[in-house]
């Protein structure tokens, strides 16, 4: 779920001399999986040329090649045939340049989606981080107002939905709280690390994004405090918890409802989804009209625009 520490894990992975974690979520691996079919027979140059220009063009990966898509190698037709070899290159590409062998990436929606994922990378690995979902709708109103009880509701259903298909390949499949890993960083990097069948490293507990915009020398993983309990009121927090009290409790969270698990009616899901997309749409317009005129402003918005519909068109939840 987003909000639970996704970007913080990406940066202490990215820490490892091994590992490159991707700088942006995606957001349309499991579209593209889903859709390349229409491709045709990839054992032709054709098809084949035409997912690889279609997916190395794709805004996330321009967002971070200094605006332009991703260089299409020379050896492409030696490429596996297959979509997971046209991802695998392309985030090769930009693991390659920091002179690292595996890559990472983190896109909080596709916790819908592991299944297909492990189906499509037989050898990729799946890491779960779970944040308390109180805290979850406190961020989240506190940065764009989102609907407290709509986040934790989705909260619920992402969380379990992704431990249910975590499961299925348990062998493959890495759980771990947020609350844990910031009060024992050193501990669970390692366990992290012994999931993934690497040596472990001490420069993973460095954040280094957290550097870059503290402009302290060294920036290192710390407890947050559980500021939901002051943020919310008691009344606001007994609605969150009839939504959510029962999952809350299974995953080792402290609630006064531990068998409340009331979901909201879809009357009321598809008027909060409504108000709170329209939220997010004006919060992503000022944003850019504040950054002033620049060239391909408004298609670098537009380009996000239509990743947003193609994940929302292959996401459930």
């Amino acid at each position: 779920m987003n909000g639970s520490g996704t970007t913080m894990l990406l940066d202490c992975l990215n820490g490892h001399p091994d590992l490159f974690g991707f700088r942006r979520e995606t957001k349309i691996l499991p579209y593209f999986i889903q859709s390349s079919q229409k491709y045709g027979d990839l054992s032709k140059d054709k098809n084949f040329k035409k997912m690889w220009d279609d997916f190395r063009r794709m805004s996330c990966f321009k967002y971070v090649n200094n605006g332009k898509a991703v260089p299409l190698p020379e050896d492409w037709p030696d490429t596996p045939r297959n979509v997971a070899g046209v991802i695998d290159r392309t985030f090769l590409y930009f693991a390659d340049k920091e002179g690292k062998s595996r890559w990472c990436e983190k896109t909080p929606m596709h916790a819908q989606h592991i299944c297909l994922l492990a189906r499509t990378f037989p050898e990729a690995r799946f890491i779960h981080i779970i944040r308390d979902g109180r805290a979850c709708a406190a961020s989240f109103h506190r940065r764009w107002r989102y609907t407290p009880e709509l986040t934790i509701y989705r909260w619920k259903s992402i969380a379990l939905e992704a431990r249910r298909q975590g499961q299925t390949i348990p062998d493959r499949y890495f759980e771990l709280r947020y609350e844990d890993l910031t009060d024992s960083p050193e501990t669970w990097l390692k366990k992290l690390c012994d999931f993934l069948q690497i040596p472990d490293d001490r420069r993973m507990v460095t954040l280094s994004r957290v550097r870059k915009h503290s402009g302290s020398s060294e920036s290192k993983i710390t407890r947050r405090s559980e500021y939901w309990r002051d943020y919310f009121t008691p009344q606001k927090l007994e609605a969150l918890e009839q939504i959510a009290g029962k999952a809350l409790h299974n995953l080792g969270y402290s609630t006064d409802n531990p068998d409340r698990d009331d979901d909201p009616s879809w009357i009321r899901i598809k008027y909060w989804t409504y108000k709170d997309n329209i939220r997010q749409g004006l919060h992503y317009i000022r944003k850019e009209m504040s950054r002033g005129k620049r060239h391909g402003k408004w298609t670098d918005l537009s380009e996000r625009i239509l990743d947003a519909i193609r994940q929302r068109i292959s996401n459930r939840i």
